[in-house]
């Protein structure tokens, strides 16, 4: 690691003494982003950060996005339709990956983010329209940890039923598993604590 130090006048600025360092610039609003970028940047051997007038890649978080070689930190679902964009909860390795890509003229295109069902924009705040009467018995059941023998025994079912109610709740709720359809049950206000 090149060594670091601190230039007067300017706020966070780091120098490094590598001969092929990258000067980053911080164009960074999130002050809660900039002082984590900042430190893992004084961890990065070969990036240093610089003004923004004389970087060879800006680094920013706001939809002012400058000319020029630039890095857009943000959350994945914001960055769909960016190009130089990366998780501003990126670790070290990515983060400096993706400012080197950018610095020797690479685009970096951020992959899709899935969506689950219930996250689509076709759904109504009232959740519970898409579930039974009896499948949103089953889920508060499953809030509170029984069984399918248990849920089939409170709401006097069958097993088998119990089960089927179980599995249609996890496919209509895109779950991967019981405490997960809990969660999503609890995010969509289906089920209050």
């Amino acid at each position: 690691m090149g060594d670091h130090e601190k230039i007067e006048g300017r706020d966070q600025i780091l120098a490094s003494t590598a001969p092929d360092a990258i000067s980053v610039g911080l164009a960074l609003s999130d002050r809660t982003v900039r002082l984590r970028v900042v430190s893992m940047i004084s961890q990065m051997a070969a990036v240093e950060v610089a003004d923004t007038d004389d970087a060879d890649v800006i680094l920013t978080d706001s939809g002012n996005v400058p000319a020029g070689p630039h890095l857009i930190l943000g959350d994945p679902v914001s960055l769909q339709s960016t190009i130089n964009g990366v998780d501003k909860d990126a670790s070290i390795c990515v983060l400096e990956a993706a400012i080197r890509l950018v610095a020797h003229g690479y685009r970096i295109s951020v992959p899709p983010v899935e969506r689950h069902r219930w996250e689509t924009d076709d759904l109504t705040p009232e959740g519970d329209k898409m579930l039974t009467e009896r499948e949103r018995q089953v889920l508060e059941k499953l809030a509170a940890g029984a069984s399918n023998k248990v849920i089939a025994r409170d709401l006097e079912i069958s097993l088998a039923t119990a089960k089927f109610h179980v599995s249609s709740l996890l496919t209509k709720l895109a779950a991967r598993n019981r405490t997960d359809a809990v969660a999503i049950g609890i995010k969509l206000g289906l089920l209050l604590l």
